[in-house]
């Protein structure tokens, strides 16, 4: 399976943060101002991780390895995500693990190259101690007021409830000193209490996106999708490219200000593209309602977007277009995660 780009679009929301912002800043490149990895380093990470049934060791994949701990295949994923920031690009990057809390690589301006290089020498050892809790210097990193937009990666089994500090909590005091950054939860849970801990981590903001290991291991393009939409993107790649988020308001299939001038935007993506190119142009909707509705609705989404792209140049024959019905990427609960949901994708090389 080729690798896509996932590119995210300009959705303006006072609290989609780091994704929007960068957005506004441009689509390929760097996604965020800073991004800093925070990595569980609890007894618990120190337990083998279990594949599931469903993923193919023979296939190649993301984070495959042969074996190791839930720590092992955190650390792969920072080391990938490091891999896809280019080697002369300046960024503030940073390390950090909790439980304990350690600054394992200190949050600084380098380059892809210095920050990749840096992250294969780092020697991480999950904790001997039995209670997984937040300590001083835990809650201390996360209440940081950061200086710019930061993307935080947390990677974590879930397994982090134990203490006196409910970790929704922590995060919500992340998101009050630091509003426009966002946090994306990376899991490697391995039973349902885990996972619903995951679940809470991921609606502690608006922005919060989740993925699982498991996944990525069994399809890279989700790898690519949580990694390039909000670290680095590379737009010269000749991998299929994912542009995601031309928004729409509720239950209306038609494109207004915000959509039209995400469309425009994407034109330029569409200029760096290969001419002959197909694309398939996927469009969401939140789970509100009827699902055979909200089918059909996304359909419609799809169509328009589809129809504008032609007024502005744009063959026929190039676009297929699906309704991909409700997305639930952001957090439905809320109102501000439904309009994140009311959107439509575009893939290209499909």
């Amino acid at each position: 399976m080729k690798a896509r780009l996932s590119l995210t679009l300009g959705l303006v929301l006072a609290a989609f943060s780091a994704t929007a912002m960068s957005a506004q800043a441009g689509f390929c490149g760097v996604r965020a101002a800073g991004v800093e990895f925070v990595i569980d380093a609890s007894s618990s990470m120190g337990e083998a991780f279990t594949m599931p049934q469903y993923v193919n060791s023979k296939e190649d994949a993301a984070l495959r390895g042969e074996k190791g701990t839930k720590l092992d295949f955190a650390k792969r994923f920072v080391e990938l995500a490091s891999e896809k920031i280019a080697s002369d690009t300046t960024m503030t990057t940073g390390v950090a693990t909790l439980m304990p809390a350690a600054n394992v690589l200190k949050t600084q301006k380098r380059t892809g190259k210095d920050f990749a290089l840096s992250v294969k020498d780092l020697k991480l050892i999950a904790s001997d101690a039995t209670l997984n809790h937040f300590d001083k210097k835990a809650l201390d990193f996360f209440a940081k007021k950061r200086q710019e937009p930061t993307t935080l990666f947390l990677i974590t089994d879930g397994d982090i409830d134990k203490g006196s500090h409910d970790a929704v909590k922590v995060l919500q005091t992340f998101y009050q000193n630091n509003p426009k950054s966002c946090v994306h939860v990376i899991s490697l849970a391995q039973n349902d209490t885990e996972a619903e801990m995951i679940n809470r981590l991921r609606k502690a903001g608006v922005c919060s996106t989740m993925v699982t290991v498991a996944d990525m291991i069994a399809d890279r393009q989700k790898f690519n999708t949580m990694v390039e939409e909000n670290v680095y993107r590379d737009c010269a790649s000749k991998e299929d490219l994912e542009v995601s988020g031309i928004p729409f308001v509720k239950k209306s299939n038609q494109l207004d200000k915000k959509g039209f001038d995400a469309a425009d935007k994407m034109l330029d993506v569409i200029a760096q593209r290969p001419k002959d190119e197909t694309m398939l142009i996927l469009g969401w909707t939140d789970t509100e309602g009827d699902a055979a509705y909200n089918k059909r609705l996304g359909l419609q989404r799809a169509k328009a977007v589809k129809e504008y792209l032609m007024t502005k140049g744009v063959e026929d024959h190039r676009m297929a277009v699906m309704g991909a019905g409700e997305s639930d990427k952001y957090d439905n609960s809320t109102e501000a995660g439904r309009k994140l949901n009311r959107r439509v994708d575009i893939i290209f090389g499909q």
